[in-house]
């Protein structure tokens, strides 16, 4: 559960200061219905940071239910992958990012990217991209 857009773990070794942490970007964030109910869902980027040299991102769907958001699917985007804009449109997601081209140093993408999400049965669907 993220406090405040952050959850912070248990240290990896006991005394040690290196824990895992997961942080909700500010930007970019998608408003729109993604399921098909009429309702405004969200989606946002996490990224998370497991102590060594990579960050890692990842795609949350967040519903509202019972009036709290609640995460309903993730998928790993990758290793330092840049998310530049989202935007819903008829349920499907549409994010632009920058991805790895295969000379790329893990610390720097270049690879412009569009890829196509639908949230399909509590599912991300990779539909396009």
């Amino acid at each position: 559960t993220l406090i405040d857009g952050k959850f912070e773990g248990e240290p990896f070794v006991s005394g040690g200061t290196s824990r895992p942490q997961v942080t909700l970007l500010a930007e970019p964030i998608a408003y729109g219905d993604l399921n098909g109910d009429g309702r405004t869902d969200a989606a946002v980027i996490l990224a998370s940071d497991t102590g060594g040299s990579g960050t890692f991102i990842f795609l949350a769907a967040v519903e509202s239910q019972d009036g709290a958001p609640v995460n309903v699917a993730t998928l790993p985007l990758g290793d330092r992958e840049q998310v530049k804009s989202m935007v819903i449109d008829n349920g499907r997601l549409v994010v632009t990012m920058l991805s790895h081209a295969e000379s790329d140093p893990a610390c720097c993408p270049t690879l412009e990217a569009t890829r196509i999400f639908q949230l399909l049965d509590g599912e991300w669907i990779d539909i396009e991209g």
